[in-house]
């Protein structure tokens, strides 16, 4: 007998399972191997169809040894895998250099400098509000309808706080914290140049948000002020006004329809240089990603699920695009 049908006739005979199809509808999945790659671990040969509800706890046991037992959440650290129902995948954690961290991986340490080297009471903070996030103003401001700190991006994006960490390493110094604080406070010309590509990136972007909605829909809203919650907090860049569709919007350098060759089955393949791509699937209201292509004037709309983000500039998608030229 295998082992999950030992464990339902177990819980028969204790009374906790009185009908067959409750055995269906627990979170507990039985696999029965896993594989390994540089990216991912799948489970294999899952006794079920492996599907869930977002954020849903899920437990995979080996059924050839019930002490192999791994806990997840559902749609943020393990997905059913789109090539086969009863596979699931997991993304593996990349390891990072310890020293980096702060500088890389924690958003929250770049904001408490920034925070510390403009100080309340002396610099201009707007405070959380119900329209916005928390955040400098009129230092480095955007430009000169629009006041929000293009310090606040550097939080959250990586390439400026690679470049930061870059910065510290060459500086020689040894405490990481109070480099930032001086290095914000500083208005060096290293400083001005972080700060002029990012606002460059920012203004491009809003480009591409005017060129993409307008592709999309003759009727349609943008935010035309930054540090809005909608769009730091909930991923929504635009909205369509005829169909209240949301829209998350990236530059990206393609979209290609590929075969996966063991499987058959058609998947789209995303890519962009310092495109930033996420996965917004816990962003319940966000409705679609719209991947834009401006040399080609192209815009390529997925729906909010099933696909997986591989790198910040590499996404699978599984489903069909809506295309607008």
């Amino acid at each position: 007998m295998v082992l999950k049908e030992e464990v339902f006739r177990i819980k028969n005979l204790m009374g906790i399972i009185l009908e067959n199809d409750e055995l269906n509808s627990s979170s507990d999945f039985f696999f029965t191997r896993k594989k390994e790659t540089n990216d991912y671990i799948t489970f294999e040969n899952i006794d079920r169809p492996f599907n869930g509800k977002i954020g849903e706890k899920v437990t995979l046991i080996n059924e050839k040894n019930p002490d192999e037992k791994y806990e997840f959440t559902y749609g943020v650290d393990i997905m059913q895998s789109t090539f086969r129902k009863n596979e699931a995948y997991i993304k593996k954690v990349k390891t990072t250099n310890t020293n980096t961290t702060n500088f890389i991986q924690n958003s929250n340490f770049v904001r408490d400098a920034i925070e510390k080297a403009f100080p309340k009471g002396e610099y201009d903070w707007q405070e959380e509000t119900d329209e916005y996030t928390k955040g400098l103003r009129g230092v480095y401001p955007l430009s000169k309808d629009d006041d929000w700190s293009v310090l606040n991006f550097f939080d959250t994006n990586p390439h400026r706080k690679k470049s930061l960490y870059d910065l510290f390493q060459n500086s020689k110094e040894s405490n990481q914290k109070e480099w930032l604080i001086n290095f914000f406070k500083g208005d060096s010309q290293e400083l001005k140049d972080l700060v002029n590509k990012q606002r460059n990136a920012i203004l491009k972007s809003d480009k591409s948000e005017v060129d993409a909605m307008s592709l999309i829909t003759n009727n349609y809203y943008l935010n035309d002020k930054k540090g809005v919650r909608v769009d730091r907090h909930g991923g929504i860049d635009g909205i369509d006004n005829n169909t209240d569709k949301t829209y998350q919007i990236k530059n990206v350098e393609s979209v290609t329809e590929n075969v996966d060759t063991s499987t058959g089955e058609i998947y789209w393949e995303v890519k962009g240089k310092y495109s930033r791509l996420k996965d917004y699937r816990l962003k319940t209201n966000l409705d679609n990603l719209a991947y834009y292509i401006p040399e080609q004037k192209t815009v390529y709309v997925f729906g909010n699920q099933n696909y997986k983000v591989v790198s910040t500039d590499l996404a699978y998608h599984y489903e069909e695009p809506k295309i607008y030229k």
